[in-house]
């Protein structure tokens, strides 16, 4: 869910930022296939980093050592 509402957050940001450019020069379908490998690319990008870190999250979570307080 935080990766749908940050990715989704962050993608409606980049087109409203981006809109005065688009109005300059309309949209054309290889801009459309642009943006959706580069959608497409960072979602992969971010779940294989959280799938890759998994196993040192779990190695430091499992067995926490004592705090000394």
């Amino acid at each position: 869910m935080p990766l749908v509402v940050m990715g989704g957050g962050s993608l409606l940001t980049g087109l409203v930022m981006a809109a005065p450019f688009a109005r300059a020069s309309p949209l054309e379908p290889a801009a459309l296939v642009t943006l959706a490998a580069t959608v497409v690319g960072g979602l992969a990008a971010v779940v294989g980093a959280s799938e890759l870190s998994r196993p040192l999250l779990r190695a430091v979570t499992t067995n926490p050592s004592p705090r000394p307080d």
